[in-house]
């Protein structure tokens, strides 16, 4: 399997990594001129390029015809939840992306420790595209402008909406999913670990949003955020799951 490396914007034949990327092929990967690897941008394609120069700044690479791969889920689902803290913030947005999420919202809440802001937006970014280059997505997760809950349901009104709270039911709407159901749009709320406030939560269900407990158990926020991200991409896959989301 050949190295995998992400380029923004690939328009012609011939294509130079950022200074980053080529430092990671010389000194990491100790690869070299006459070398191939795999190239993608993020749109859905990739292309397999061979290294004609490379050194610590500079890599520049003759590439082949694009290979449209698509290794997403059917349908949108979209993940809006408040942030965790420091490290944890990296390893929710690898984990989701791996799950194959389509969108994140990092989202502002009354209870929540980290408020985001726009400085996150680019930070996330950079932790998608590396998740993306190991776990072989040619589709960049998309990682949304910070939102609060009312601009939320506004943006997302015709996406079948689910807040995680532990007063909800235990288990999803009936029509809320089907197995590989392409057309599908869903979003999961998540808040803070202190939960959201009880007037966050009666918002959410004066806009018809649904609301969903994962169990008797206090989860940490990227724990719920990967736990519904792993139910769903196992679900729609075809998985071994048991049929009991459209019980």
């Amino acid at each position: 399997m050949l190295h995998r490396f992400f380029a923004d914007r690939i328009s012609s034949h011939r294509v130079t990594l950022s200074d980053a990327e080529a430092n990671h092929a010389l000194r990491a990967l100790r690869l070299k001129v006459g070398d191939r690897i795999t190239l993608f941008d993020g749109t859905g394609l990739e292309y397999v390029a061979t290294l004609i120069e490379l050194n610590p700044k500079s890599a520049l690479l003759e590439i082949g015809d694009p290979i449209e791969i698509s290794r997403e889920l059917p349908g949108e689902i979209v993940i809006a939840t408040a942030l965790p803290k420091g490290d944890r913030q990296k390893f929710l947005l690898e984990k989701l992306t791996e799950l194959g999420v389509h969108r994140f919202i990092p989202l502002v809440t009354e209870n929540a420790v980290v408020q985001p802001g726009e400085q996150h937006v680019d930070k996330f970014r950079r932790y998608v595209i590396e998740a993306s280059k190991q776990c072989r997505r040619n589709q960049l997760m998309s990682i949304e402008p910070v939102s609060n809950l009312s601009k939320m349901v506004k943006d997302y009104r015709s996406f079948t909406r689910i807040f995680l709270h532990p007063s909800g039911c235990l288990r999803f709407p009936s029509n809320s999913v089907t197995r590989g159901q392409a057309d599908l749009q869903i979003i999961f709320v998540i808040g803070p670990e202190a939960g959201f406030s009880e007037s966050e939560v009666e918002f959410g269900k004066f806009h018809d949003c649904q609301i969903v407990s994962l169990g008797s158990r206090v989860l940490r926020i990227e724990t719920a955020a990967i736990a519904v991200a792993a139910s769903m991409a196992t679900y729609l896959e075809g998985s071994l799951l048991p049929d009991t989301l459209n019980e």
